[in-house]
């Protein structure tokens, strides 16, 4: 209890800590007052394999957080339809700062979620704009990049499915707030309630 205690005070909900003892706040999720909520852990399932993506270094990257990481990849299965089309959009305006912008992003967001061969193509197609010279993208290369995103897509949409929880809201509906706040805000309901019982 007191180190329960200490951990809510001496944290902001988005600074808390993630490597909470785990039988610490077991037994005190295990706390019931009537009228109150009662909370319980629930265990995390192993974790999936897709091919494709590696999702161990990508959940290790958002801390375990699998909610975070379905709704992160949400997101992208949602834009990369208009990759290409953006591509070539800038190509033909002639905005290289903008190609290469948008290249840069989704060599990132790839690989943070674990889409190692997308975040490698879109990395090498980004290089070509460091010389500051004209960059043609050729037609094999759109089509290779679509195939590559097209690849990622569903290996994406796999994990979501493998790892959003049962209750989850449908795709297209914005996920609420979770994280470290509720984390926060239930240890502080705990903490209270666990002050109430021993009075």
């Amino acid at each position: 209890r007191e180190q329960l205690q200490g951990l809510v005070g001496r944290y902001k909900p988005e600074q808390l800590p993630l490597d909470v003892d785990v039988q610490l706040v077991g037994e005190a999720l295990k706390l019931t007052v009537p009228g109150q909520p009662t909370y319980t852990l629930v265990a995390e399932s192993p974790l999936p394999q897709v091919d494709g993506l590696d999702l161990a270094t990508a959940l290790n990257r958002m801390s375990g957080m699998r909610t975070l990481y379905v709704r992160s990849a949400s997101e992208l299965v949602r834009t990369l339809g208009t990759v290409v089309g953006d591509l070539q959009h800038h190509l033909a305006a002639g905005e290289p700062l903008a190609a290469r912008m948008l290249l840069h992003t989704l060599k990132g967001n790839a690989a943070t979620l674990g889409a190692a061969a997308l975040a490698t193509f879109a990395a090498e197609l980004e290089a070509r704009f460091s010389t500051g010279a004209t960059v043609h993208i050729g037609a094999a290369q759109l089509e290779a990049l679509g195939d590559a995103i097209a690849v990622a897509r569903h290996s994406l949409s796999q994990a979501i499915a493998l790892l959003a929880p049962p209750d989850a809201p449908e795709s297209n509906t914005p996920p609420g707030a979770d994280g470290l706040a509720d984390c926060a805000t239930v240890l502080r309901e705990l903490l209270a309630l666990a002050e109430a019982q021993d009075m």
